[in-house]
Formats: structure tokens, C-alpha cells, sequence
């Protein structure tokens, strides 16, 4: 004889059901610890400080030749600060939205300040290779801290544990820009620099703070 068997469909366990675990991508912020059901963050937060003024949009064509028109026509004495202005207009730009706005901008703040008071006092210093590896030490560590931290911190504590760090622009170019020059100040190749004004142009100027080249001091 054949048993005909039926299988009835279960039901579902009676109870809140949970949301459905959510994808982290390493790089995101996310600036809640949680998000509500069915609800997504605008793709501004997704990204890791979404670059607004690249070097092929609009805008940047449209800052280039206001400062290049600005920087002529001025006296020698305001060319510096025409170009800061516009190197500062740059970065503004393409901060961040969210709490973290200014992050990008203090971490440029910071290796600029650091690693030039840093080689400003290395030439009377007895301690220069000190000076050296504590500047060297500090650039990696501030690199390491927003190139990883959005990757691993997330792996070990789990993915809502910490609010996600916004990357800040040209951080890659500005650390290694500022090791460079550390290492040349050691070793005698050239001379600290005393005007905080040209060295911000060294790390920051906009033309080259997103790709480059790495200049000698």
C-alpha cells in the first residue's frame, strides 16, 4: 500500500522577528550605531568622504584658473595666500557630511603642525634621529588609524561598536609628504622650514594633496 504523507508547512515562531543582519563594507561611516528596519543611510554617509571637486569635475576647472588669475595679478607677498585660499576653498569642498565633518581637516592640521615644529627645532636638537622616528611613528600611526580602522575595529568588536571614521582627503600624500621631509631636514639636504604658511602649501595645496607627486623639501 502507498502512504500518501502531507507535509504541512510550519509556522513561524511567534515573537518580534529579527532584522536581517546588514552588509558592512569596509570604508562606510556610519554615524548611528543602529539603523531601523528598512531604512538606508544617504549614499553622502556611505562613502568614505566622497570627493565633491575631483580633478576632472566642473569645479575644479572653474577654482584653477580663478587662482592662477589671482595669483598673477597680486603682489609677490599675497601669491602664498592666494594659493592657501584656494587649497582651503578645496578641502571644504569635499568634506565630509555628518558630525565628522571636520575630521579630514584636523588630521591635516595635525601632521602639518607636528612634523613641522618637529624639523623647525631638529637643527639644535641632540636627540634628531628621536625627533625622526617619533615624526615617522606619528604619520604611520594616524594613517594606520583611518586607513584600518573602519576594516579591523568592526571585525574584532563587531560591526555596531564604534562610530566609523571618516577618511580624510589626500591623508596617503600629505603623511608620506611630511616623512620625506622630516628625513631630508635629518639629514642636512635642506633647511628647516620657518614660514607655517609655505610649508602648509607643501602638504596641503590642492593641485597635488589628491594625487601627487611626493616633492623633496
Amino acid at each position: 500500500n502507498i502512504i500518501d504523507v502531507k507535509f504541512q508547512p510550519t509556522t513561524p515562531f511567534p515573537g518580534p522577528q529579527k532584522a536581517p543582519a546588514r552588509l558592512y563594507i569596509p570604508g562606510q561611516i556610519l554615524y548611528n550605531n543602529k539603523v531601523n528596519e528598512g531604512e538606508s543611510l544617504p549614499d553622502s554617509r556611505m562613502q568614505k568622504g566622497a570627493v565633491q571637486m575631483s580633478l576632472s569635475s566642473l569645479g575644479y576647472f572653474a577654482l584653477l584658473p580663478v587662482t592662477a588669475v589671482c595669483y598673477y595679478l597680486l603682489p609677490a607677498r599675497w601669491q602664498n595666500l592666494v594659493l592657501a585660499a584656494a587649497s582651503l576653498v578645496f578641502l571644504w569642498v569635499n568634506l565630509p557630511d555628518g558630525p565628522q565633518r571636520l575630521v579630514p581637516l584636523a588630521a591635516l592640521a595635525a601632521v602639518t603642525l607636528f612634523t613641522y615644529f618637529l624639523a623647525l627645532g631638529m637643527p639644535r636638537s641632540r636627540s634628531k634621529k628621536a625627533r625622526v622616528a617619533l615624526g615617522v611613528a606619528g604619520c604611520l600611526s594616524l594613517l594606520a588609524v583611518f586607513k584600518y580602522c573602519n576594516a579591523v575595529l568592526p571585525v574584532l568588536l563587531g560591526p555596531s561598536t564604534l562610530v566609523k571614521l571618516a577618511f580624510p582627503l589626500g591623508i596617503s600624500f600629505y603623511s608620506f609628504a611630511a616623512i620625506s621631509y622630516l628625513i631630508d631636514v635629518y639629514r642636512g639636504d635642506i633647511a628647516p622650514v620657518k614660514n607655517l604658511l609655505h610649508y602648509f602649501l607643501f602638504t596641503g595645496f590642492f593641485a597635488t594633496i589628491t594625487s601627487g607627486p611626493i616633492c623633496r623639501g
